[in-house]
């Protein structure tokens, strides 16, 4: 019944039901995503309990996944609110004289990026 309960997360998503294919031999399985008929029997057909560490390294690497994809999510959507002021600079080196721009981002959005 664990892993049931872990096959059951919503981060199980189909390369990892490809991934359970794979270590536990079921050519003929067809997954959730594929199937919405899928039954229980569908599932105890694979006899997941020889391959219960198989099954649980699957379902921690999804759960693992969908944690980074919501961090990424979150940093996306924070970044892309944040507007680059670019400032010219006027260097001299050496007897060489060139523009350089430089990027930053105003008080409030470094703020922002502080407190998070």
């Amino acid at each position: 019944i664990p892993l049931i309960v872990l096959l059951g997360s919503k981060c199980m998503r189909p390369r990892h039901w490809q991934a359970l294919k794979n270590a536990t031999g079921a050519k003929e399985f067809v997954p959730p995503c594929d199937n919405e008929n899928m039954s229980l029997g569908d599932i105890l057909e694979l006899d997941l309990v020889k391959f219960s560490n198989e099954v649980e390294e699957i379902c921690d690497q999804a759960a693992k996944e969908d944690k980074m994809e919501t961090s990424l999510t979150q940093i996306d959507e924070r970044w892309s609110s944040i507007d680059l002021i670019m400032t010219p600079y006027h260097k001299t080196c050496g007897g060489l004289e060139e523009d350089v721009p430089l990027l930053g981002i105003g008080e409030e959005d470094f703020e922002s990026l502080e407190n998070d």
